[in-house]
């Protein structure tokens, strides 16, 4: 990797006039390097004003993007922790960045960080060239190597204060770009070894990136050696590099154009955790298991096992008639999803996560499978498209290479709502492309599309064209009825497919996990029996052995524990409201860690106030 080109050291001499004169009449100083000249061309077609600072994310956003780059902060945290120590005082900060140029972390001189503030160069700040223009993070992210930048080379003039050198920091697994390490400081003061010293910190956060991985591979092994799997087996660790194989898979019929789209969009999908990993795999290997390995809190690989005949048939997707058996809610709702399917109407699926969103569309896709039965049709293709995860620049090539052609079967959308602009654009070719070729087109969405597309964070085109007929999928709280049904489901299925004990629910079990609210839905009721499959020593359980967020004192007043839960619950409430729903401010109210009230928050199932203006 090219860190230290020749033009990331030699930092030439720009005045303030000759960016004046770039700006008024797009005459190129003589001495402009070019890496700067190319970045200030790029700056000069948006056609931008001269912002004073950089787009800031708010606090909820932050939040969700400083969780999804936990990877590269908790391999940074050493890098960081050394160069806090060494810039103090030193008129020199130092930033850690994703790959979308957001601000993660910053550490060094207290002045220099708080001077930051005034331009967003600090937690939350978006530094794309597109938001601000030229500078450090921005073009050593457009470039994908170290780049320093100084003072009038900046193409936004309130930025020109600061002098800043970039490195990029990449995935060892799979050189996919993660962020940059950043330094700033003070304009005028020369630094002529700042991007040497980026560079070095950036390398030391990919060599511990290097050995979490070679730690984690380690585990998959170990995991492999205990399950002893007799069935022909793949592991695949979080980049989609093969660990081990057995014999027996590798004799198998050609699998490669599966495995190799499998193990494509593995490294981001796995991001977001086992539970989506599994749920989005599901489908590429109809005659497989996909048991994703997660020994901590981020999942680290994927095991794939071919079953058995007898097995395969025991696991299949289950289909309409099935899921009206579980209830009365659940009944109407197969009844509407059967009315639509004997029309050509694109089908939009709402409901909380882990209702069951995907399981209901896969059996809609089976059941109109099942109704074009017939050798003209061909094979049916359930295809899933991850909106959120999806780029412009690769949903074009997948466009342009047939990645996404189409014959027959069902398109998926999974949360359009997230998704840029421009991937929402593009999905309306998508979409068209996919009904011309007999497609169904059905989406999933666990937020209002409606009031998104009111809100303009959708499409409206979009919108009018994958909500031809909607379906509500209510969360398991409003039908406690159909909790036992639900439960006793997943129990068999747990035994059938991992080969478990037979568990057994208590009466008094079964009164609590009633009662209980499951804001997790069917998903967080597939953890629970997982859990409970793998802790409980006993096959029967009881209301003693379910978790302590679920299990109360049977009947009567509320014991001590209920009674201090409700307490520091009323507490939280207090605080949010009279902090507008500020979340720093209520953290510090309550003396705890902002990112502990987040989780106490999901805890008890409290929805969070819009801070007021």
């Amino acid at each position: 990797m090219d860190r230290l080109s020749g033009e990331g050291l030699m930092v030439a001499s720009i005045s303030k006039a000759d960016w004046e004169n770039f700006r008024a009449v797009g005459r190129v100083p003589p001495s402009i390097r070019e890496v700067v000249l190319q970045s200030w061309k790029r700056s000069s077609r948006l056609a931008m004003a001269s912002p004073k600072h950089a787009p800031l994310l708010g606090p909820d956003d932050l939040h969700a993007t400083r969780t999804h780059a936990r990877r590269l902060r908790q391999a940074a945290h050493a890098a960081l922790s050394k160069a806090d120590f060494l810039l103090r005082q030193s008129g020199n900060m130092m930033l850690l960045c994703d790959q979308d140029c957001v601000v993660l972390d910053a550490v060094g001189d207290s002045d220099t960080i708080s001077r930051g503030r005034e331009n967003h160069l600090h937690l939350g700040g978006k530094w794309s060239e597109s938001a601000i223009g030229t500078n450090a993070i921005g073009t050593a992210i457009h470039l994908g190597r170290s780049v320093q930048v100084d003072g009038p080379e900046h193409f936004c003039e309130e930025i020109q204060r600061w002098n800043c050198a970039a490195s990029p920091v990449k995935d060892p697994g799979t050189g996919q770009l993660l962020g940059v390490v950043n330094i700033s400081w003070s304009a005028g003061q020369k630094q002529p070894g700042s991007t040497a010293l980026s560079s070095a910190f950036a390398l030391q956060v990919e060599s511990e990136l290097a050995h979490r991985l070679a730690q984690d591979r380690q585990l998959l092994l170990q995991y492999l050696h205990q399950r002893r799997m007799s069935e022909p087996v793949l592991l695949l660790d979080r980049t989609g590099a093969e660990i081990f194989s057995s014999e027996s898979f590798a004799g198998l019929p050609d699998l490669s154009q599966a495995l190799a789209e499998l193990r494509h969009r593995l490294p981001q999908l796995i991001e977001r955790g086992a539970d989506h990993v599994a749920e989005a795999l599901a489908g590429h290997l109809p005659d497989a298991a996909l048991d994703v390995i997660e020994p901590r809190a981020d999942a680290i690989g994927l095991v794939i096992s071919l079953k058995s005949p007898s097995r395969r048939r025991r696991a299949e997707t289950l289909d309409l008639a099935q899921l009206s058996r579980t209830g009365a809610t659940m009944a109407e709702l197969v009844a509407q999803a059967q009315r639509l399917l004997e029309t050509s109407l694109p089908i939009l699926i709402e409901g909380e996560t882990g209702t069951g969103k995907a399981t209901l569309a896969r059996a809609m896709h089976e059941a109109t499978r099942t109704m074009r039965d017939a050798p003209s049709h061909g094979p049916s293709r359930f295809t899933m498209l991850e909106c959120a995860l999806l780029s412009d620049e690769g949903l074009r090539e997948d466009m342009a290479r047939d990645g996404l052609a189409f014959d027959g079967g069902t398109l998926c959308l999974d949360s359009p709502g997230r998704a840029s602009p421009a991937v929402q654009k593009l999905l309306l070719s998508v979409i068209e492309t996919a009904e011309r070729a007999g497609c169904r087109v059905i989406t999933l969405a666990s937020r209002s599309l409606f009031q998104m597309m009111q809100d303009g964070s959708l499409h409206r085109e979009l919108y009018y064209r994958i909500a031809g007929a909607r379906l509500t999928i209510p969360p398991l709280r409003e039908r406690p009825d159909e909790i036992p049904l639900y439960l006793h489901a997943i129990l068999a299925r747990h035994r059938r497919e991992n080969g478990g004990r037979e568990l057994r629910l208590t009466a008094a079990a079964m009164a609590v996990l009633r009662a209980h609210s499951w804001p997790g839905n069917l998903r967080e009721m597939q953890n629970l029996v997982s859990a409970l499959s793998a802790l409980s020593r006993s096959a029967l359980i009881d209301a003693r052995d379910l978790p302590p967020e679920i299990a109360r004192p049977e009947g009567g007043a509320p014991g001590r524990e209920d009674s201090l839960l409700d307490v520091e619950k009323t507490e939280i409430i207090a605080a949010l409201d009279a902090t507008a729903g500020n979340m720093t401010e209520a953290a510090r109210r309550l003396g705890i860690a902002r990112s502990t009230l987040y989780l106490k928050l999901e805890a008890y199932g409290i929805t969070r106030p819009r801070s007021k203006p």
